[in-house]
Parts: structure tokens; sequence; C-alpha cells
């Protein structure tokens, strides 16, 4: 179920396809919602990312993996799954083991409140996760119109209230 490999340089939307293509049926109905959840989270990072500090590979895996988790083990309690997840992915793909250490703090730390000091894109990946959490009421310097623009090229197909349907049962089982 990992999907292909991203090869460097190529288009990051094209890569969010083909590895998720593999989690299709993990995904069943939530599968558009939750891929163009991805989608806007990378283009919110590129956008954010006015130095060009985020590797482009490293963005992929972690966006496509980052709450993964809520499908494969069915819980609110998903961050450490996601990164198991994506660690699976990235070995057996062959990528640099090294590298691993900001994929696996994007996903981490994403859901983190205050500044991520891991490293630059933990940092941009909280702030895109954000701005697409709040559909664009934080925005951490975007334009209206560029968060506006992400939805029209990607629109939500019902992710925000999936969100709040999942919340919504898990506060009920979990009242405490």
């Amino acid at each position: 179920m990992s999907g292909g490999s991203v090869p460097a340089g190529d288009d990051p939307f094209a890569a969010v396809d083909d590895i998720l293509s593999g989690w299709r049926q993990v995904l069943k109905t939530d599968y558009e919602a939750y891929r163009n959840h991805v989608k806007r989270v990378i283009l919110f990072v590129q956008w954010l990312d006015t130095n060009h500090a985020v590797a482009t590979t490293g963005l992929v895996v972690a966006a496509v993996f980052h709450d993964l988790g809520i499908w494969t083990d069915g819980t609110l309690d998903y961050l450490d799954p996601s990164v198991r997840l994506a660690r699976q992915y990235w070995v057996e793909n062959g990528l640099a083991e090294e590298s691993f250490e900001d994929v696996a703090a994007m996903i981490a730390w994403h859901h983190k409140l205050t500044r991520c000091d891991q490293s630059i894109a933990c940092e941009l990946f909280r702030r895109a996760d954000l701005v697409d959490l709040t559909h664009g009421v934080i925005r951490f310097g975007l334009p209206r119109a560029r968060v506006q623009r992400a939805y029209a090229l990607f629109p939500d197909c019902g992710f925000h209230r999936f969100l709040a349907g999942a919340l919504s049962r898990y506060a009920i089982r979990h009242p405490w």
C-alpha cells in the first residue's frame, strides 16, 4: 500500500496522487477530501517558504502521511501511527534515512499551538496545516486571495465536515 516513490524535481501534486492511490481503499469516501487537504497543505508550505528551504520529497511524504493514521488506526490519537506509516514508506522506497528526521518532526508537531523549533520545515508545515484547518482565518501573512485560490484548485470536498464529525464522536467517547 505504499504507492510510488517521489523523484526529486517531479510535480509534488502528481506525487501525492501516486502515493495516495495506494490508500484509496483505506480512505474510502474521504479519499478526495484528504487528497485535496494534502495538496492545499503543500501549496501553503510552498507559498510560505519564501527561502525555498523545504525539500520537496520530505514535504510530500510528510503531507501524504500526516493525518493518515486517523483512517489506518481508526483514532484521533494518530500522530505516532502516521509517523510509523511515513517511516515505512521512506524505508521501502530507499529514501535517505538521515533525512527522515524532518519528515517525522513535520508530522509529530503539526498540531503544536506554538512555534515549532525543530526545523524551518516543521514550522512551515505547522503553519500551512493551521491555515488549512482554519480555512484561512489564520494565514501567517498569506493573502486571503491565495487561500481562496488554494480552495478553488483543491476544493474542501467535505474535509472540514469530516473533522468536525470525527472530533464530536471522539469527544463523546472520551469526555475527560
